[in-house]
């Protein structure tokens, strides 16, 4: 189903200095149920490393987690679940980094029309296995999706010709 989607990631530092904000700008995506699952596929292009990209999102909801892909100058693959930890790695251009997330809080709604997705976590990310060499953020990314409205026809419209 056509939706339109839209984020925002805020982050802080480890004394919990707001560090930045970044909102992507709504955009076409498509939004899939299977069950109890809901998948999420967007494009958006953004600039990162040497300009502008195409980057593609798929977010899928599980009842209990969600499961991030991203594809582009930065790739990444993680899973989230509330008062949980997960390991991963990230590709940033010709570097492998890994990540350790703690997820705090997650919390997904979905009803008929679209839904709303909101993770708060601790990111520690770094080259080396040593926590104390990682960079520690708190993030916070909040994720809409809206099913587009189709256009339909004035009532007494004709059409071309």
């Amino acid at each position: 189903m056509p939706v339109r989607v839209s984020w925002l990631r805020e982050e802080r530092g480890p004394d919990g200095e707001y560090v930045e904000a970044a909102r992507g700008h709504p955009v076409a995506g498509v939004w899939r149920e299977m069950g109890s699952v809901h998948v999420l596929h967007y494009e958006e292009q953004v600039v990162e490393g040497d300009g502008a990209q195409s980057v593609r999102t798929v977010l899928r909801l599980e009842p209990l987690r969600a499961a991030l892909v991203r594809y582009g100058d930065v790739a990444w693959q993680h899973t989230f679940e509330a008062g949980k930890q997960h390991a991963s790695l990230m590709r940033v251009g010709p570097l492998t980094l890994r990540t350790a997330i703690a997820t705090k809080r997650l919390e997904m709604h979905v009803t008929p029309r679209g839904g709303r997705v909101e993770v708060e976590y601790d990111l520690a990310l770094g080259e080396s296995r040593e926590p104390e060499d990682a960079v520690h953020q708190s993030v916070r990314v909040t994720v809409w999706f809206t099913v587009e409205e189709r256009e339909t026809a004035q009532p007494g419209a004709s059409g071309p010709g």
